[in-house]
């Protein structure tokens, strides 16, 4: 069998080319998949023609728009494959652009399309992957995605066990390295695709559907958790805007375990302040999202508590006052409950519980 890697190559084009003859936000994924000439290094560089071939002056522009017409779009306009592969592209813009404001849209956009998907409730730990054995796993797939379309219908009826066994398969692994998750989530959307567009059984479509949103998911949080030098994003990102948007979409992909990743570079946000009383923008906004997350007091890993309880002491007004919002939402207080009454309660949590009440 052909390689993993060979195979896996052609599937970036392919999916552009998909979504390349549709009006509306599918002509804005085409546009933001040729947004780039080259992905060499720590960033990529910017191409001068859109795909029709026009110059683009401007790139940081033209691709907030794109970003901005995805956003507006209803949300039936796309299918879930669709989704899926365009969540890689999101990703690769916030981890690769030069400017930091795409960066951060970027990923206030993936999401926002994550939201959409039909992802799994909780994230997979990221491991090592045996490539070759998943490849094999993933052989009937890996042909439906890469031979002709007029095909994929005879495929689906003869090896459509195999397609079930893959889709399962994609289900159970997590990846560790973003360019395999990239590869896996473009896999399983493109599948997906070439499955529903044949007509095949739809609880095959609904599987593979399942597993390119289950992709995306985790590639998403590899990406959010930010990269170490040289190369920072995510929650690493200099940006204050891709740090903070970041934050979010580890709440929402997984809010509990997203209280650990938030704990670990707390102590660094708050070094990057220029001077005492500064409020740290970038803190505050993740303290407003602690402030409405789906979580209680007891589902915050040790060191974020150490964090919050910080700025609840703190000199800076503004990281004090989200604090203080952010202990009393989670311990179910009213918001108006003395400062030394919340910090009391706050200091008595038990140990952390990794499971949401009632879950």
């Amino acid at each position: 069998m052909t390689s993993p890697r060979v195979v896996w190559l052609p599937l970036r084009t392919a999916l552009v080319v998909a979504a390349a003859s549709c009006a509306g936000p599918r002509d804005a994924i085409t546009s933001l998949g040729a947004l780039y000439e080259t992905r060499d290094g720590d960033h990529a560089t910017y191409a001068k023609h859109d795909p029709d071939g026009d110059e683009v002056e401007d790139p940081v522009s033209h691709a907030l728009n794109q970003l901005t017409e995805i956003d507006e779009a209803d949300a039936d306009e796309l299918e879930p494959c669709e989704r899926a592969a365009l969540c890689v592209t999101l990703a690769e813009m916030a981890r690769l652009d030069r400017a930091r404001v795409v960066r951060a849209r970027a990923l206030v956009t993936l999401r926002e399309q994550l939201v959409l998907l039909d992802r799994p409730a909780k994230l997979l730990v990221a491991r090592p992957v045996d490539e070759e054995a998943l490849g094999k796993e993933l052989d009937a797939l890996l042909t439906l995605a890469e031979g002709p379309p007029e095909a994929a219908g005879a495929l689906v009826a003869a090896r459509g066990a195999d397609l079930r066994r893959a889709a399962a398969a994609l289900e159970s692994v997590a990846p560790d390295r973003i360019a395999l998750g990239e590869k896996l989530t473009r896999l399983a959307a493109k599948g997906g695709r070439r499955a529903r567009d044949c007509e095949a059984p739809e609880d095959l479509v609904a599987a593979l559907e399942h597993a390119a949103a289950m992709q995306a998911a985790q590639l998403a949080a590899l990406v959010a958790h930010g990269g170490a030098p040289p190369t920072f994003y995510g929650l690493t990102d200099p940006g204050e805007g891709a740090r903070g948007a970041a934050g979010k979409l580890l709440l929402t992909l997984e809010p509990i375990g997203a209280t650990a990743d938030l704990g670990r570079i707390w102590k660094f946000e708050m070094a990057r302040g220029t001077g005492p009383g500064e409020a740290a923008l970038v803190r505050v906004f993740w303290l407003r999202e602690l402030a409405t997350a789906p979580l209680t007091g007891a589902n915050i890993h040790p060191s974020l508590r150490t964090a919050l309880v910080e700025e609840l002491m703190g000199e800076d007004a503004a990281t004090a006052y989200w604090a203080q919002q952010a202990m009393a939402h989670l311990l179910g207080r009213d918001p108006a409950t003395p400062v030394a009454e919340l910090r009391s309660a706050w200091l008595a949590l038990s140990e952390w519980q990794t499971e949401r009440a009632g879950s």
